[in-house]
Protein backbone atom coordinates (compact mmCIF):
# COMPACT_ATOMS: atom_id res chain seq x y z
CA UNK A 1 0.00 0.00 0.00
CA UNK A 2 3.35 2.31 0.67
CA UNK A 3 4.68 1.62 -2.52
CA UNK A 4 1.06 2.47 -4.28
CA UNK A 5 0.61 5.45 -2.72
CA UNK A 6 4.51 6.49 -3.33
CA UNK A 7 4.02 5.34 -6.56
CA UNK A 8 0.91 7.56 -7.60
CA UNK A 9 1.97 10.61 -5.76
CA UNK A 10 5.57 10.36 -8.29
CA UNK A 11 3.00 10.56 -11.36
CA UNK A 12 2.67 13.71 -13.29
CA UNK A 13 -0.73 15.31 -13.61
CA UNK A 14 -1.60 14.10 -17.11
CA UNK A 15 -1.10 10.34 -15.19
CA UNK A 16 -3.41 11.52 -12.45
CA UNK A 17 -5.73 12.98 -14.12
CA UNK A 18 -5.98 10.08 -16.88
CA UNK A 19 -5.94 7.48 -13.99
CA UNK A 20 -9.14 9.57 -12.13
CA UNK A 21 -11.03 9.85 -15.16
CA UNK A 22 -10.56 6.35 -16.39
CA UNK A 23 -11.54 4.96 -12.37
CA UNK A 24 -14.72 7.44 -12.79
CA UNK A 25 -15.92 6.03 -16.43
CA UNK A 26 -15.07 2.46 -15.55
CA UNK A 27 -17.06 3.05 -12.13
CA UNK A 28 -20.18 4.57 -14.61
CA UNK A 29 -20.03 2.01 -16.99
CA UNK A 30 -20.12 -0.93 -14.13
CA UNK A 31 -23.06 1.76 -12.35
CA UNK A 32 -25.21 1.70 -15.75
CA UNK A 33 -24.38 -1.90 -16.60
CA UNK A 34 -26.18 -2.96 -13.00
CA UNK A 35 -29.07 -0.43 -13.97
CA UNK A 36 -29.71 -1.77 -17.32
CA UNK A 37 -29.23 -5.95 -15.86
CA UNK A 38 -32.11 -5.00 -13.30
CA UNK A 39 -34.49 -3.38 -16.20
CA UNK A 40 -33.97 -6.29 -18.43
CA UNK A 41 -33.90 -8.72 -15.71
CA UNK A 42 -37.37 -7.40 -14.53
CA UNK A 43 -39.06 -6.34 -18.17
CA UNK A 44 -37.94 -10.05 -18.91
CA UNK A 45 -39.13 -11.48 -16.33
CA UNK A 46 -42.32 -9.81 -16.28
CA UNK A 47 -43.41 -10.82 -20.15
CA UNK A 48 -42.28 -14.24 -19.23
CA UNK A 49 -45.07 -14.03 -16.01
CA UNK A 50 -47.75 -12.28 -18.52
CA UNK A 51 -46.98 -14.89 -20.84
CA UNK A 52 -47.42 -17.46 -18.67
CA UNK A 53 -50.15 -16.13 -17.14
CA UNK A 54 -52.11 -16.05 -20.33
CA UNK A 55 -50.72 -19.60 -20.97
CA UNK A 56 -52.71 -20.67 -17.67
CA UNK A 57 -55.63 -18.88 -18.49
CA UNK A 58 -56.08 -20.47 -22.15
CA UNK A 59 -55.55 -23.83 -20.52
CA UNK A 60 -58.25 -23.18 -18.20
CA UNK A 61 -60.94 -22.25 -20.32
CA UNK A 62 -60.02 -25.19 -22.38
CA UNK A 63 -60.34 -27.68 -19.45
CA UNK A 64 -63.80 -25.59 -18.39
CA UNK A 65 -65.99 -25.07 -21.44
CA UNK A 66 -64.49 -28.94 -22.16
CA UNK A 67 -65.98 -29.67 -18.68
CA UNK A 68 -69.40 -27.84 -19.27
CA UNK A 69 -69.96 -29.16 -22.37
CA UNK A 70 -69.46 -32.62 -21.60
CA UNK A 71 -71.90 -32.56 -18.85
CA UNK A 72 -74.53 -30.78 -20.70
CA UNK A 73 -74.25 -33.68 -23.31
CA UNK A 74 -74.72 -36.37 -20.84
CA UNK A 75 -77.38 -34.81 -19.10
CA UNK A 76 -79.08 -33.89 -22.39
CA UNK A 77 -78.75 -37.28 -23.20
CA UNK A 78 -80.15 -39.20 -20.03
CA UNK A 79 -83.10 -36.56 -20.38
CA UNK A 80 -84.31 -36.58 -23.60
CA UNK A 81 -84.35 -40.50 -23.41
CA UNK A 82 -86.21 -40.31 -20.51
CA UNK A 83 -88.86 -38.18 -22.73
CA UNK A 84 -88.80 -40.57 -24.73
CA UNK A 85 -89.37 -43.07 -22.55
CA UNK A 86 -92.54 -41.01 -21.03
CA UNK A 87 -93.98 -40.35 -24.55
CA UNK A 88 -94.18 -44.01 -25.28
CA UNK A 89 -95.85 -44.40 -21.69
CA UNK A 90 -98.23 -41.71 -23.01
CA UNK A 91 -99.48 -43.25 -26.25
CA UNK A 92 -100.23 -46.85 -24.20
CA UNK A 93 -102.59 -44.45 -22.01
CA UNK A 94 -103.79 -43.10 -25.39
CA UNK A 95 -104.59 -46.66 -26.94
CA UNK A 96 -105.98 -47.62 -23.68
CA UNK A 97 -103.83 -50.42 -22.53
CA UNK A 98 -103.01 -48.43 -19.44
CA UNK A 99 -104.87 -45.57 -17.48
CA UNK A 100 -103.82 -42.17 -16.79
CA UNK A 101 -102.92 -43.25 -13.63
CA UNK A 102 -101.06 -46.15 -14.56
CA UNK A 103 -98.99 -44.88 -16.89
CA UNK A 104 -97.36 -42.01 -14.53
CA UNK A 105 -97.15 -44.74 -12.17
CA UNK A 106 -94.78 -46.66 -14.68
CA UNK A 107 -92.97 -43.30 -15.49
CA UNK A 108 -92.26 -42.55 -12.03
CA UNK A 109 -90.68 -46.20 -11.19
CA UNK A 110 -88.44 -45.79 -13.94
CA UNK A 111 -87.31 -42.02 -12.87
CA UNK A 112 -86.52 -43.31 -9.75
CA UNK A 113 -84.74 -46.24 -10.96
CA UNK A 114 -81.97 -44.43 -12.38
CA UNK A 115 -78.63 -42.58 -10.37
CA UNK A 116 -77.45 -39.51 -12.07
CA UNK A 117 -73.67 -39.32 -10.97
CA UNK A 118 -73.68 -41.03 -7.54
CA UNK A 119 -76.16 -39.13 -5.68
CA UNK A 120 -78.30 -37.28 -8.56
CA UNK A 121 -81.56 -38.09 -9.89
CA UNK A 122 -84.44 -37.04 -11.55
CA UNK A 123 -87.30 -34.79 -10.94
CA UNK A 124 -90.41 -32.94 -12.31
CA UNK A 125 -91.87 -29.86 -11.51
CA UNK A 126 -94.95 -28.30 -13.34
CA UNK A 127 -95.62 -24.72 -14.87
CA UNK A 128 -96.80 -23.44 -11.54
CA UNK A 129 -93.34 -24.68 -9.89
CA UNK A 130 -94.80 -27.55 -7.71
CA UNK A 131 -92.79 -30.29 -7.36
CA UNK A 132 -95.26 -33.32 -8.94
CA UNK A 133 -92.41 -35.93 -9.26
CA UNK A 134 -89.23 -36.84 -6.61
CA UNK A 135 -87.60 -39.13 -5.52
CA UNK A 136 -88.11 -37.60 -1.16
CA UNK A 137 -92.01 -38.09 -0.85
CA UNK A 138 -91.72 -34.94 1.42
CA UNK A 139 -90.68 -32.85 -1.46
CA UNK A 140 -93.74 -33.86 -3.87
CA UNK A 141 -96.48 -31.42 -4.09
CA UNK A 142 -94.01 -28.52 -2.37
CA UNK A 143 -94.43 -24.99 -4.17
CA UNK A 144 -91.05 -23.76 -5.21
CA UNK A 145 -91.87 -21.14 -7.24
CA UNK A 146 -89.82 -18.39 -5.19
CA UNK A 147 -86.66 -20.36 -6.31
CA UNK A 148 -84.50 -18.76 -8.26
CA UNK A 149 -83.74 -21.51 -10.64
CA UNK A 150 -86.82 -23.11 -10.52
CA UNK A 151 -88.30 -19.78 -11.74
CA UNK A 152 -86.26 -20.15 -14.82
CA UNK A 153 -86.95 -23.86 -15.28
CA UNK A 154 -90.56 -22.42 -15.39
CA UNK A 155 -89.49 -19.72 -17.93
CA UNK A 156 -87.87 -22.06 -20.21
CA UNK A 157 -89.00 -25.34 -19.84
CA UNK A 158 -86.47 -26.68 -21.89
CA UNK A 159 -82.49 -26.69 -22.17
CA UNK A 160 -79.42 -26.81 -19.57
CA UNK A 161 -78.86 -24.74 -16.82
CA UNK A 162 -76.41 -24.34 -13.87
CA UNK A 163 -77.43 -22.74 -10.10
CA UNK A 164 -75.21 -23.29 -6.34
CA UNK A 165 -77.70 -25.84 -3.83
CA UNK A 166 -76.77 -26.08 -0.05
CA UNK A 167 -79.04 -29.11 2.14
CA UNK A 168 -79.75 -28.58 5.34
CA UNK A 169 -76.58 -28.85 7.47
CA UNK A 170 -74.02 -27.32 5.02
CA UNK A 171 -72.75 -24.11 4.89
CA UNK A 172 -71.80 -23.32 1.93
CA UNK A 173 -74.01 -23.86 -1.41
CA UNK A 174 -72.13 -26.36 -4.47
CA UNK A 175 -72.38 -26.52 -7.85
CA UNK A 176 -75.18 -28.31 -9.42
CA UNK A 177 -76.14 -29.30 -13.19
CA UNK A 178 -79.61 -29.85 -14.99
CA UNK A 179 -80.86 -30.40 -18.12
CA UNK A 180 -84.44 -30.09 -18.65
CA UNK A 181 -86.89 -31.57 -21.04
CA UNK A 182 -90.92 -30.89 -21.49
CA UNK A 183 -93.74 -32.97 -21.37
CA UNK A 184 -96.70 -30.59 -22.32
CA UNK A 185 -99.63 -33.27 -21.97
CA UNK A 186 -98.58 -34.24 -18.43
CA UNK A 187 -97.24 -30.54 -17.90
CA UNK A 188 -94.16 -32.48 -16.39
CA UNK A 189 -90.51 -30.68 -16.81
CA UNK A 190 -88.68 -33.42 -16.55
CA UNK A 191 -85.56 -32.35 -14.86
CA UNK A 192 -81.90 -34.61 -14.90
CA UNK A 193 -79.45 -33.12 -11.58
CA UNK A 194 -76.58 -33.87 -9.48
CA UNK A 195 -73.54 -32.23 -8.50
CA UNK A 196 -71.17 -31.05 -11.27
CA UNK A 197 -68.54 -32.18 -8.93
CA UNK A 198 -69.95 -35.78 -9.50
CA UNK A 199 -68.89 -35.85 -13.40
CA UNK A 200 -65.19 -35.53 -13.22
CA UNK A 201 -64.70 -38.65 -15.10
CA UNK A 202 -66.42 -37.00 -18.41
CA UNK A 203 -62.96 -35.10 -18.40
CA UNK A 204 -59.57 -36.98 -18.92
CA UNK A 205 -56.01 -35.12 -18.80
CA UNK A 206 -55.31 -36.95 -21.77
CA UNK A 207 -58.20 -35.09 -24.16
CA UNK A 208 -55.79 -32.37 -23.68
CA UNK A 209 -52.71 -33.54 -24.17
CA UNK A 210 -51.91 -32.39 -27.53
CA UNK A 211 -52.82 -28.85 -26.50
CA UNK A 212 -51.02 -28.32 -24.22
CA UNK A 213 -47.62 -29.70 -25.15
CA UNK A 214 -48.18 -27.93 -28.16
CA UNK A 215 -47.55 -24.46 -26.56
CA UNK A 216 -44.66 -23.24 -26.48
CA UNK A 217 -43.14 -20.31 -23.95
CA UNK A 218 -40.35 -17.60 -24.50
CA UNK A 219 -39.39 -19.59 -28.10
CA UNK A 220 -37.21 -16.49 -28.92
CA UNK A 221 -35.63 -16.30 -25.87
CA UNK A 222 -34.81 -20.15 -25.75
CA UNK A 223 -36.77 -21.03 -22.82
CA UNK A 224 -38.09 -24.38 -22.53
CA UNK A 225 -41.52 -25.06 -20.45
CA UNK A 226 -41.78 -27.10 -17.82
CA UNK A 227 -44.76 -28.73 -18.12
CA UNK A 228 -46.62 -30.20 -15.14
CA UNK A 229 -50.00 -32.88 -15.66
CA UNK A 230 -51.83 -32.54 -12.51
CA UNK A 231 -54.13 -35.57 -12.39
CA UNK A 232 -56.93 -37.58 -10.23
CA UNK A 233 -54.04 -40.81 -10.86
CA UNK A 234 -50.96 -41.73 -11.24
CA UNK A 235 -52.69 -43.68 -14.73
CA UNK A 236 -53.80 -40.31 -16.08
CA UNK A 237 -50.49 -38.23 -15.49
CA UNK A 238 -48.41 -41.42 -16.98
CA UNK A 239 -50.90 -41.22 -19.86
CA UNK A 240 -50.12 -37.84 -20.51
CA UNK A 241 -47.15 -37.04 -19.40
CA UNK A 242 -45.16 -40.44 -20.27
CA UNK A 243 -42.19 -41.83 -22.07
CA UNK A 244 -43.96 -42.37 -25.28
CA UNK A 245 -43.63 -38.89 -25.73
CA UNK A 246 -40.40 -37.38 -24.79
CA UNK A 247 -40.56 -33.93 -25.75
CA UNK A 248 -38.14 -30.74 -24.93
CA UNK A 249 -40.18 -29.74 -21.92
CA UNK A 250 -39.57 -33.01 -20.74
CA UNK A 251 -35.88 -32.99 -21.38
CA UNK A 252 -35.67 -29.93 -19.41
CA UNK A 253 -38.02 -31.07 -16.65
CA UNK A 254 -35.56 -34.12 -16.06
CA UNK A 255 -32.31 -31.70 -16.23
CA UNK A 256 -33.84 -29.29 -13.23
CA UNK A 257 -36.07 -31.16 -11.06
CA UNK A 258 -37.76 -29.17 -8.52
CA UNK A 259 -38.24 -26.32 -10.81
CA UNK A 260 -41.33 -25.17 -13.12
CA UNK A 261 -43.84 -26.50 -11.33
CA UNK A 262 -46.78 -24.92 -10.62
CA UNK A 263 -50.26 -26.43 -8.81
CA UNK A 264 -53.21 -26.36 -10.31
CA UNK A 265 -56.25 -27.38 -8.57
CA UNK A 266 -59.67 -27.91 -10.75
CA UNK A 267 -61.51 -24.91 -11.00
CA UNK A 268 -64.42 -24.05 -8.40
CA UNK A 269 -66.55 -23.45 -10.93
CA UNK A 270 -67.34 -26.36 -12.24
CA UNK A 271 -65.58 -29.21 -9.59
CA UNK A 272 -66.46 -27.74 -6.54
CA UNK A 273 -63.69 -29.81 -4.34
CA UNK A 274 -60.31 -29.86 -4.80
CA UNK A 275 -58.85 -32.68 -7.05
CA UNK A 276 -54.84 -34.56 -6.05
CA UNK A 277 -52.29 -33.34 -8.18
CA UNK A 278 -49.69 -34.84 -9.68
CA UNK A 279 -46.07 -33.83 -11.22
CA UNK A 280 -44.94 -35.70 -13.95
Amino acid sequence: MHRFTKFFRNLNIRAKLFGGYSAVLVLSLLLCSFVIYSLMRTTVETNIERELQNSTGAILNMVRTTASVSIKNYLRSVAEKNLEIVQNIHAKQLSGELSESEAKEKALQIFYSQTIGKTGYIYCVNSAGIAVVHPNPSVVGRNFSTIDFVIEQIKRKEGYLEYGWRNPGESEKKSKALYMSYFAPWDWIISVTSYRDEFKELVKVSDFRESILAMRFGKSAGLEPAISCHSRTASDCTESCGSTRTTSAHRWRRANPGHGGNRWMWPATFFSRTKNWRTC
